[in-house]
């Protein structure tokens, strides 16, 4: 079984923002593996919670992948999305 606060598997920030840390609780699984994420992102597993935390540093729409061993062998799924950073200060034309 895998469960998550709500609103947090699915995210969008802009680049180099820390994500909101996504946490998953399991129960009856030996192990995780975690597949699609960004660069500047990682996910683990210890306890039998996985948790997906970090600061994207690419932008781009991630589709990750969360695929559990053991008792139950479940996959789920989230999406983050890294926007490129606003431009700011003045922008000067010159003719």
């Amino acid at each position: 079984m895998l469960s998550s606060a709500a609103g947090t598997d699915n995210q969008s920030k802009n680049i180099n923002s820390i994500l909101t840390p996504i946490t998953y609780a399991t129960t009856g699984t030996t192990g995780a593996a975690v597949t699609g994420l960004p660069a500047g992102v990682t996910g683990s597993f210890a306890s039998n919670t996985i948790t997906i935390a970090g600061t994207p540093t690419v932008s781009g729409t991630f589709n990750y992948l969360i695929t559990l061993t053991g008792e139950c062998n479940t996959t789920i799924s989230g999406k983050i999305t890294s926007l490129c950073e606003p431009i700011t200060g003045v922008i000067k034309i010159i003719n």
